[in-house]
């Protein structure tokens, strides 16, 4: 699942509060998001796309007869597709609130992508990274997508300070169909992840980055989508696919704990690597492979998933978050686009010892060595 993302609006039954509880927030925007006349809303709605009822505080607002809908205490902001800034789009924000009211799907689907990069953005909030200034925008069919493709429904993907997410197969009888790519709290956690990732490393916005820099991009955000998921299964995307639950089977974009048994009907012929040196000789016979990112990513992501399975680790599972969240301000380059795994593994080695050293521990340095354990399983050393 590359990073992708697509078009979000927003909510529905309203609760009207009080309007002055977001003007607040309106000063204080990181990235002058927000417009001047706001209303406090919350909703409480049964959502299909998670099969639960989910609550949701928001705020709209009107400026020059157009609607805006962001979330009161984050500094997120839901846009359509069209008008995500920063992809040479004429910005129109009539279908943010308005031209989508007679479809129940968007709605359904705006309030639960919303709701789960909600989720997200606490899970870093609450590690200690404050990723405000994010927009999240829904693709619901054809509608404008990077380099001027269509139809970008059944991805997701992360591009500068947004997020997109995919309404899913327009056949959900297809072999393989995915529901709403924003339902699933890994891919939510995913793809706002890469977003930290490329802010901590000084990426932001820079597309010339190598192949190996793209793997552990990829891998972080895995690690970090894996670490959030309260299913706690280490497969990415599981729950969207239509026919896990309903014909016995298990797909999933990746499966981290056990890359070679992945099965992912979008790419049922991609390897997926947990030995540094086979995805090394993999790239050396042929750089240009695009699946060697993905493929490249399990060596790192299987390697968290190796240290989630220590018994310290069991039990804090917020403190290996912390470690990979950190290690993204220990790399000692000055070329972040140019990143490798062995850099990777300095990096989380300094943070392991940073961290855990907090911890009042004081046979933190046992932990730190099987962490050091687990890279070197995986031939990175």
């Amino acid at each position: 699942m590359k990073k992708h993302l697509k078009a979000i609006a927003a909510s529905v039954s309203a609760l009207c509060l009080a309007a002055s509880f977001c003007t607040s927030l309106t000063a204080s925007a990181a990235l002058g998001f927000w417009p001047k006349t706001v209303m406090t809303k919350s909703s409480d709605m049964w959502n299909s796309y998670r099969n639960t009822t989910i609550h949701l505080d928001y705020c709209t607002s009107k400026d020059d007869y157009q609607d805006y809908l962001y979330t009161p205490g984050r500094d997120i902001r839901a846009v359509s597709v069209s008008s995500a800034p920063g992809h040479g789009v004429a910005i129109n924000y009539n279908d943010v609130l308005g031209a989508y009211t007679g479809s129940y799907d968007f709605w359904q689907a705006s309030q639960c992508g919303l709701y789960n990069v909600e989720k997200a953005y606490d899970y870093f909030a609450n590690l200690g990274y404050n990723c405000g200034g994010i927009y999240v925008a829904i693709n619901d069919c054809a509608t404008y997508v990077p380099n001027g493709n269509g139809g970008y429904r059944e991805i997701s993907y992360a591009e500068n300070n947004t997020v997109f997410f995919g309404m899913g197969s327009s056949n959900q009888n297809a072999h393989g169909a995915v529901r709403f790519l924003g339902s699933a709290t890994d891919i939510a956690t995913h793809e706002l992840g890469r977003i930290v990732a490329e802010r901590q490393l000084g990426l932001s916005g820079n597309s010339n980055i190598s192949t190996e820099t793209a793997a552990v991009l990829n891998a972080y955000s895995d690690i970090f989508a894996e670490l959030a998921d309260e299913k706690n299964d280490w497969k990415i995307g599981a729950s969207v696919f239509v026919e896990n639950g309903t014909s016995g089977s298990y797909y999933s974009y990746r499966d981290i704990a056990n890359p070679s048994n992945t099965h992912n009907p979008r790419n049922s012929n991609l390897t997926l690597y947990t030995s540094y040196s086979a995805w090394q000789n993999a790239y050396n016979a042929n750089p240009y492979n695009d699946n060697l990112v993905i493929g490249g990513s399990t060596v790192l992501s299987h390697a968290a998933y190796i240290m989630s399975q220590m018994n310290y680790f069991q039990n804090h599972k917020d403190q290996l978050a912390k470690i990979w969240l950190v290690s993204l301000t220990k790399y000692n380059t000055s070329n972040p686009a140019n990143i490798t795994m062995y850099d990777c593994r300095e990096a989380v080695l300094s943070a392991a010892a940073d961290v855990l050293s907090q911890t009042g521990d004081p046979y933190y340095m046992s932990t730190v060595m099987l962490v050091n354990m687990a890279l070197s399983s995986t031939g990175i050393y």
